[in-house]
């Protein structure tokens, strides 16, 4: 079954349907967007820390974490939630 949600202008009278189920997941975005920047700067994470408004030690966390998650997602392991740093089944 496939979940839609529909989306109108402010007069209701154009609709698109959109499937939400194709749409990325959040944290998806976030790590297309964090390494984009991270590109963008030339690998600089003082720099990519600026533009993210985050410091450059939550850069360094960062890029462990989704290198950590992927491994482990490569393994068929438990992935690492970025949240709090739990490891999740």
């Amino acid at each position: 079954m496939s979940r839609v949600m529909s989306l109108a202008d402010g007069l209701g009278v154009e609709r698109t349907v959109i499937d939400i189920t194709e749409l990325p997941s959040l944290r998806s975005l976030e790590k297309d967007y964090f390494f984009a920047v991270l590109k963008s700067v030339d690998g600089n994470k003082a720099d990519a820390a600026k533009i993210l408004g985050i410091t450059v030690k939550s850069v360094y966390n960062k890029i462990g974490a989704y290198k950590r998650a992927d491994e482990a997602l490569s393994a068929g392991g438990p992935t690492l939630s970025l949240d709090n740093g739990n490891v999740n089944s």
